[in-house]
């Protein structure tokens, strides 16, 4: 969590960008509601546990949707980088767990989804390529 904080804001819990994106990890307010929270954006950006708490249940949702596509290809190679748990949950937090089997089950662009920075789920992926992650509690 701490690695997708430094790349989303450089750890800066009080930052929101061009886009409205807020907080460390740089969530969506949609995104935010979505997973239970309601709280305003002054709560949010005030609150480093709320931003850490919310961080976890996504990617525990992530995981969830994710498990399939995570015991295909956690260790396997594709697109020219290894593939881990920690890449799968990290590109899952760019590019949304449907842009993660987008990008591992195309044969197409290896870059996939790129941001409005110019950033590519490969690259953010690829960030995480040797991270090893402990079991998550579900």
């Amino acid at each position: 969590m701490d690695r997708v904080a430094e790349i989303e804001s450089e750890g800066n819990h009080r930052v929101v960008n061009r886009y409205g994106m807020m907080g460390k990890y740089q969530f969506s307010p949609s995104t935010v509601r979505m997973l239970g929270f309601r709280v305003s954006q002054q709560e949010f950006l005030r609150d480093p546990e709320l931003q850490d708490t919310v961080m976890f249940k996504y990617m525990k949702e992530n995981y969830r949707e994710l498990r399939n596509v995570i015991e295909r290809f956690d260790g396997k190679t594709r697109h020219g980088i290894k593939i881990t748990r920690a890449g799968i949950l990290a590109g899952a937090h760019f590019a949304g767990s449907e842009g993660v089997k987008q990008y591992l089950l195309s044969s197409a662009d290896p870059n996939g989804i790129t941001d409005g920075n110019g950033t590519t789920i490969r690259t953010y992926m690829k960030h995480f390529s040797n991270f090893s992650l402990p079991p998550l509690k579900l």
